[in-house]
């Protein structure tokens, strides 16, 4: 029989394997954190950014129509507002951007986060930075392993076991 846990929304989970894990992101945030926001920054800059902005199969066929977001508003999104929120290793990072959307005079806000792989290749006399989409997802369906502000990843338990 396994051992159920309640993470709170905003709250931390209990559960050991998911305090390791947290333990971890925060760890490799601080370690990889400030160079996948330079590359990122440094992404911007390019002349030809947007064509240098790649999603993956799964990001543009099943996420970007999951999520009814484009190519082009994800790159906007990610131009405007980023912050790294986790980094798995120096060339991979999830980012969150927030979208504002206004309907019927209310304004809410969207938080996606976007796992993007840097890759930097060589052309010649210079060198290109290209940034794969590999993910994108409203995070705000999954709130209850993250923090108030969905800057940090506090439960990794599967549904599963958090309806049992």
């Amino acid at each position: 029989m396994s051992e159920t846990y309640f993470p709170i929304i905003g709250g931390k989970c209990s559960n050991p394997e998911c305090q390791k894990k947290h333990r971890a992101l925060i760890r490799n945030v601080k370690k990889y954190g400030k160079k996948a926001e330079k590359m990122l920054e440094r992404f911007f800059l390019q002349e030809n950014a947007y064509e240098l902005f790649i999603p993956t199969f799964h990001g543009e066929k099943v996420r970007y129509v999951e999520r009814a977001l484009s190519h082009r508003v994800l790159f906007e999104l990610l131009n405007d507002f980023a912050e790294v929120v986790e980094c798995p290793n120096q060339n991979l990072a999830m980012f969150k951007t927030i979208k504002k959307v206004v309907w019927q005079k209310k304004i809410s806000y969207i938080y996606y986060h976007v796992l993007i792989d840097f890759k930097e290749v060589a052309t010649g006399d210079k060198s290109l930075l290209f940034a794969r989409v590999v993910t994108a997802y409203n995070v705000s369906s999954s709130s209850h392993l993250y923090n108030d502000f969905y800057e940090e990843r506090h439960c990794w338990c599967r549904p599963k076991v958090l309806e049992e």
